[in-house]
């Protein structure tokens, strides 16, 4: 199965973290329907990227858990 890979405007600093941009909510509800469970990739700018599993995805906010860290295993386009 694909993970998606969605940018976050800030660091995922633990273990949990919680994430409150409401497009980004509205797409992972409404536009993806992802649920309690499903498991996406995101990226911070900080030069890793983050498999994580949601724990809670309401309108307001979304609770995600780290699942991995990794350094991104692709390389830009020339």
């Amino acid at each position: 199965m694909r993970l998606h890979r969605f940018f976050l405007n800030t660091l995922v600093g633990s273990d949990h973290f919680l994430v409150s941009d409401v497009g980004l909510l509205h797409q992972w509800r409404n536009v993806f329907r992802f649920k309690e469970g499903a498991e996406v990739i995101v990226f911070d700018g900080s030069g890793f990227e983050y498999v994580c599993a949601f724990l809670s995805l309401g309108k307001e906010e979304a609770r995600l858990s780290v699942v991995e860290k990794r350094e991104p295993n692709f390389l830009p386009k020339r």
